[in-house]
């Protein structure tokens, strides 16, 4: 089955580039693209599947709130290498320090 579709020329440049960069037929790609969007969509029609990002995500901030719990009790600010004064400020140090790290900042510094 045979279908055309215009697409902008913003589409057209990215499917382009990322089919030369993976060394495939231009409309061998489109059509990847669309059957993988097709599958995300229907994924994501189905309610029942419990997500692996929700799971991951949950298992994060638990995992979060558990350590920040454990640094509050064991805290000694003789023994931290920043010398801060409470639990409070190393945890607001820590992520600060992250954010700065996930945008590219060398050393999270």
């Amino acid at each position: 089955m045979e279908m055309k579709l215009d697409v902008g020329s913003n589409t057209f440049n990215k499917l382009a580039k990322f089919s030369e960069s993976e060394g495939i037929d231009l409309n061998d790609f489109a059509l990847e693209m669309i059957d993988l969007g097709l599958k995300i969509h229907e994924r994501s029609l189905k309610n029942d599947v419990p997500d692996a990002a929700d799971d991951t995500e949950k298992f994060l901030i638990e995992n979060n709130k558990l350590i920040k719990e454990i640094v509050r009790c064991v805290f000694d600010r003789s023994k931290t290498s920043e010398k801060l004064y409470d639990s409070d400020g190393l945890i607001t140090m820590i992520e600060n320090t992250t954010i700065s790290y996930l945008e590219g900042k060398e050393h999270g510094s």
